[in-house]
C-alpha cells in the first residue's frame, strides 16, 4: 500500500583468516576485476614490495595523497629525499618532474638505481605550465640530458589535441556572468594505445582512456646506445594534433586564442618505456604533474594506467 525510492549503494567486502579489506562503492563495473584482484592480493601477500616516490622539485611538492592510498594497499610505499641516496630496498620508484637544474648527485643516484636493475617511473614535461595565470615557460634543466642517455627525448614544446578534455570558462550574458565548458587541445583524451608490443599490452590492455595535461612530445631515437635493449611507445596523441612551441598561448576562449585550433598533425608520443640491456627500465610520461592529486591523480583513468604501470615495474605481471 504504498511506495517508497531508496538510493541503494553497492559495496564489497572481502575476508580471510583475520583479515579485511573494503571496496566500499562499486559504482561500474569497469576495473572492477583489477580492484578485486588487488585486495584479495593484499590480504593473501605475506612479501610486499616497496615503491618509493622523489619529488625533483623540492620547493614545490605536489600533494600525491591520492597514489600514495592507491599504493598502500597492496606495496610498502615511502617518500624518498633527492637529496639523500635511493634506499636499497625499493623495487620501484616514481619521480615526480624537475623545473630546474639538479645536482648531479642525483642524477648519479637515478642513474645508479637503473642500473642496478631497478625500474623507474619518471614525469616530465618540456614545459612549465599554469592554466591559472594562463602563462608558460619551457624548463631548463640538466634532466633532458639524462633522460636522452635513455634515447628518450622531450621537447620543449606543448602537445595539442583535438581529441581533448573540457575546462569551465566564464561568459557574459546580459548582466550575468555564466560558466560553460569548452574543448581544451592541451587536455588530450589518450583512448587508442599500443597493443601490438607485449611490455605496452600488459599495462594498457582494455584500458579506456588517459588524460595528460599539457604533456610535451617524445621523441625516440632510432639509433639507440648499446646500453638500451629497446624503446616502446606506451601512448600517443591522435592523428589531429598540434605543437606549440617558443610562444605559448593557454586562453581556452579561441576568440582570444586562435593557436588552440591548428591541428592536422601526425600522433605524438606521450608515453615510452626503454628498457636496459642490464635489466632496468625507465618509463617516461611527458606530464611533470601526472602524479599530483591536482593534477593527473585527480582522473580515475589516470590512477588505472599508474597501477598498471607499477603492477608492470614490479613485478606484478598477474595483475
Amino acid at each position: 500500500d504504498q511506495m517508497v525510492v531508496k538510493k541503494v549503494y553497492l559495496g564489497m567486502v572481502l575476508l580471510f583468516e583475520n583479515k579485511k579489506e573494503i571496496i566500499p562503492l562499486i559504482q561500474s563495473t569497469a576495473g572492477l576485476e583489477y580492484m578485486i584482484s588487488t585486495k584479495i592480493k593484499s590480504l593473501i601477500n605475506l612479501n610486499k614490495k616497496t615503491i618509493g616516490l622523489m619529488h625533483l622539485a623540492s620547493d614545490d611538492k605536489p600533494k600525491t595523497e591520492n597514489i600514495q592510498t592507491q599504493l598502500n594497499q597492496h606495496y610498502n610505499f615511502r617518500s624518498v629525499d633527492s637529496k639523500n641516496s635511493i634506499p636499497n630496498n625499493l623495487d620501484v620508484l616514481l619521480v615526480s618532474g624537475a623545473v630546474d637544474t639538479l645536482d648531479t648527485l642525483i642524477i648519479s643516484n637515478l642513474r645508479s638505481f637503473l642500473n642496478s636493475g631497478k625500474n623507474i617511473f619518471f614525469t616530465q614535461s618540456g614545459v612549465s605550465a599554469d592554466i591559472q595565470t594562463q602563462q608558460a615557460n619551457p624548463i631548463e634543466s640538466n634532466v633532458f640530458d639524462f633522460l636522452k642517455e635513455y634515447d628518450l627525448d622531450v621537447q620543449k614544446n606543448l602537445v595539442l589535441d583535438a581529441k581533448c578534455g573540457n575546462v569551465q570558462v566564464q561568459q557574459s550574458v546580459g548582466l550575468f556572468r555564466m560558466n560553460r565548458a569548452v574543448q581544451y587541445p592541451f587536455f588530450p583524451i589518450i583512448d587508442s594505445f599500443n597493443t601490438t608490443d607485449s611490455i605496452s599490452k600488459i599495462m594498457v590492455n582494455n584500458l579506456e582512456q588517459v588524460l595528460p595535461l599539457f604533456p610535451s612530445e617524445i621523441k625516440i631515437d632510432s639509433i639507440k646506445s648499446e646500453k638500451i635493449a629497446r624503446v616502446t611507445t606506451l601512448f600517443s596523441s591522435s592523428n589531429n594534433s598540434g605543437i606549440m612551441e617558443s610562444n605559448f598561448m593557454l586562453s581556452p576562449d579561441p576568440q582570444q586564442n586562435p593557436f588552440i585550433k591548428v591541428f592536422g598533425q601526425k600522433s605524438k608520443t606521450l608515453a615510452a618505456t626503454s628498457k636496459l640491456t642490464k635489466g632496468g627500465e625507465l618509463m617516461l610520461v611527458s606530464d611533470s604533474r601526472f602524479l599530483s592529486d591536482e593534477g593527473g591523480m585527480s582522473i580515475p583513468d589516470n590512477i588505472v594506467f599508474l597501477m598498471n604501470a607499477v603492477d608492470y615495474l614490479a613485478g606484478d605481471q598477474d595483475l
